[in-house]
């Protein structure tokens, strides 16, 4: 029987090696199919701005991952939902938030409270509000200048 010479087996063992490094990944890359799937709906945000009208001076933000512009003559705030992104250009008495991983902008806001349930919120404004944080990774922010 013929023995392969020792460049030929380790050339060999390469080869080999190497398509089998070849077929696992393969396996691991998702097909055309997959690639071009429409995206699950339950997991899809709506990228259009409702603009929400404060009545009797107060509104309450419960729908999560809604995009809100505020109307209006809203004094107060509060934000029961969680990835809402809402703007304010009136100015606001008090600001609250009980959600998590909201992103709210003001011109101008006396108050922001956070509770014990908020995380991770953020509010942008040029004003200088008193803060009570009972939550936790929240932040009140200056406004940047491209504001």
């Amino acid at each position: 029987m013929f023995a392969p010479a020792p460049d030929r087996r380790r050339a060999l063992t390469v080869a080999l090696g190497g398509t089998a490094l070849l077929v696992a990944l393969t396996a691991c890359t998702p097909g055309a199919e997959d690639r071009h799937a429409s995206p699950d709906p339950t997991t899809t945000t709506s990228t259009s701005t409702e603009t929400v009208h404060c009545e009797d001076g107060s509104v309450v933000l419960d729908e999560d991952r809604a995009k809100v512009a505020l109307a209006g003559d809203c004094t107060s705030v509060e934000i029961t939902a969680s990835g809402v992104e809402a703007t304010a250009a009136a100015p606001l008495e008090s600001l609250e938030i009980s959600g998590s991983v909201n992103y709210f902008r003001v011109d101008d806001v006396a108050s922001v409270r956070f509770t014990d349930t908020a995380e991770g919120n953020r509010v942008v404004t040029p004003s200088s509000p008193a803060v009570d944080d009972q939550g936790r990774r929240d932040v009140v922010a200056p406004a940047p200048e491209s504001y």
